[in-house]
């Protein structure tokens, strides 16, 4: 309801969705993607081959000689990961290690950009070498919309999807956007993860704790 935050509790994949901790099969009234052109794809997960190359984000990772190579010089930031993976090659991927994100650094206009051919895996420990090895169920990547010091301050989007193809989210907790902006920017709606003309695959991720004042509190 237009001026009424809602609150989504959304959890995609396995070929289905959860709203308030009820299965709902996928294409459900409860996605809002009215404003998403094409909405993006939402699939089972498959595991699929590793291909091209790979660049690794660990949440204690120190920035200073941060390179995404290996795991002892992984980047500490999503999106530093995101565009060192562009500039190595595409098709490319970003393996995500376990922890909290803060995805508010300094206004409610940070977010997490997804780039085109870039595909974000979650639920690594730390060590592997093959992506196969991740268990996003026991290693959570959580990807949080608030700022680390003042919870209260929350993004708009905790993802945004702009223009870009053949981009994937997988494994990922996406939690705490507030898409409370003005509608002429579209900040409202989309919080967890803000669709517009791109084509992109969600799979194995939670939604949790998204709000929005529009429309699509999750996506």
């Amino acid at each position: 309801m237009q001026g009424q935050p809602q609150a989504v509790r959304h959890r995609v994949g396995q070929g289905q969705a959860a709203r308030d901790g009820q299965p709902q099969p996928l294409g459900a009234q409860h996605v809002d993607q009215p404003h998403l052109y094409p909405p993006p794809q939402i699939v089972p997960g498959v595991e699929q081959a590793v291909h091209g190359l790979t660049a690794l984000v660990r949440q204690d990772a120190a920035a200073s000689g941060a390179d995404g190579r290996t795991w002892a010089t992984a980047f500490p930031r999503v999106q530093d990961g995101i565009d060192a993976a562009m500039a190595m090659g595409r098709p490319c991927e970003v393996w995500v290690a376990e922890g909290r994100y803060h995805i508010f650094e300094h206004s409610q206009l940070d977010t997490v950009n997804l780039r085109s051919d870039v595909s974000v895996y979650g639920g690594f420990t730390g060590t592997e070498t093959e992506r196969q090895q991740r268990d996003p169920e026991q290693h959570a990547a959580i990807l949080d919309g608030r700022q680390a010091g003042d919870p209260s301050r929350r993004v708009f989007h905790v993802i945004r999807a702009t223009g870009v193809s053949a981009a994937r989210i997988d494994g990922l907790v996406v939690e705490m956007g507030r898409a409370d902006g003005l509608d002429v920017n579209l900040d409202d709606r989309g919080a967890g993860l803000f669709s517009y003309v791109s084509e992109l695959t969600v799979a194995n991720c939670r939604f949790e704790g998204n709000e929005a004042y529009l429309t699509g509190g999750a996506i």
